[in-house]
């Protein structure tokens, strides 16, 4: 507790703080897991993990910069508004996958054996994030292939002959 008192206390965003202090929450649970001689607390860690990054996309949409906008700007330091406000709309589907995760976790841990918890945690919720990653990348390369390298070009390319072929 002492160390989670002290990344709440020292300098940085909120954000920054909570990542801070995320071992020390991790680290908690897992000992009073082991003082409990339960699982229990220690079920709890991917749900605090997906309160962490939900906290994080989440402030960052209310104070200035979305998250998924900074890491585009670190590519590319020129944003068209259309890809400003992509950005944004991503920002907000993260959050979203964050809530939803984080409460089959809850649920699993819960409710359901075990076994089902250490499957989705440990496997299917990887899954997941893999999956959004794919599906936003197939996105953006479909509404701007510049920006999205190889399949970008491809799309570009079959753009244009689709075009060429109309007229």
């Amino acid at each position: 507790m002492l160390v989670a008192a002290i990344a709440l206390r020292s300098a940085g965003s909120w954000a920054e703080r909570g990542w801070r202090m995320l071992p020390a929450l991790v680290l908690a649970l897992a000992v009073a897991a082991l003082l409990a001689g339960r699982a229990g607390p220690a079920l709890s860690v991917p749900v605090a993990i997906n309160a962490m990054l939900l906290a994080t996309f989440a402030l960052s949409l209310l104070r200035g910069e979305p998250l998924v906008e900074r890491f585009a700007r670190m590519r590319n330091r020129t944003l068209s508004p259309a890809q400003v406000r992509y950005c944004r709309a991503v920002t907000i589907a993260w959050c979203v996958f964050f809530v939803v995760n984080g409460a089959i976790a809850a649920s699993l841990a819960a409710f359901a054996p075990l076994a089902w918890w250490a499957v989705f945690t440990g496997g299917i919720s990887y899954g997941f994030v893999g999956l959004m990653f794919a599906v936003e990348y197939v996105v953006r390369a479909l509404r701007f292939p510049a920006s999205t390298g190889w399949l970008g070009s491809r799309i570009a390319v079959l753009r244009e002959r689709g075009a060429a072929r109309r007229h």
